[in-house]
């Protein structure tokens, strides 16, 4: 008798002690759905830039961790099916690993870097690819076998000299130069010709042997490109 007793009393404080924690845990206890990411932006052309967000509690090392969570919160799709926003500018393949709410999440887009493309947007980083950058090897055969680049040139427009030289069809030009002021002029030597550049039905696409680009250096957005023929 005094067995089932015993007994009674250890079952009665175990159930009392599984509804406390169910209790604790629907009124302001930590979630098992907790959101941790990685997300990675590779150009393909020496630059990457890895930045990290977790929330529950808000973390990582993006500017605004609470607002990303919360934005996110509220329109998950953009993280789990991102649409990429497309323009004649540099391309960056955006890959995004980790969990969201406890679900797993592995997803890979091209996009341009801007806040037009909402993933970027809901997350806040679209001005943050200075701060994020990593060690990565720069592809040789992109690079002119002669450049005039100063010496405080930003990682990104670099990345944005090599591509440019890359889809005007001359990866490896004779020579690139770079100068720096309110626009940024890109000047490439080798043998281009521009594909995406705007010509009549049925005409050839232009080319030359000499291409100067200008570029934004807030919206780090080409400007203008032109191709003409000139002496190296």
């Amino acid at each position: 008798m005094v067995n089932d007793v015993k007994r009674l009393l250890v079952l009665v404080a175990l159930v009392g002690a599984a509804l406390l924690v169910a209790a604790v845990s629907g009124c302001g206890g930590h979630s098992t759905k907790k959101t941790s990411l990685t997300l990675v932006a590779d150009n393909g052309l020496g630059s990457k830039a890895v930045f990290h967000l977790r929330c529950d509690p808000a973390g990582g090392d993006i500017a605004d961790p609470a607002r990303a969570c919360a934005t996110l919160e509220k329109y998950p799709n953009s993280l789990l099916h991102p649409k990429p926003f497309i323009c004649h500018a540099d391309y960056w393949h955006l890959a995004i690993k980790g969990q969201f709410k406890g679900r797993s999440v592995n997803v890979k887009t091209d996009t341009c870097w801007t806040p037009q493309m909402k993933l970027i947007d809901h997350l806040g980083i679209a001005s943050q690819l200075d701060t994020h950058y990593v060690t990565f090897g720069v592809r040789r055969d992109l690079l002119a076998k002669r450049v005039d680049i100063p010496a405080n040139t930003p990682a990104w427009l670099i990345a944005t000299a090599t591509s440019q030289a890359a889809s005007l069809q001359d990866a490896r030009p004779d020579r690139m130069r770079v100068r720096l002021g309110s626009a940024d002029v890109i000047e490439l030597w080798g043998h281009f010709r521009c594909v995406i550049c705007p010509r009549p039905p049925h005409a050839k696409s232009p080319s030359g042997t000499y291409a100067r680009i200008t570029v934004d250096p807030h919206k780090r957005a080409v400007t203008s490109l032109s191709l003409k023929r000139a002496k190296r």
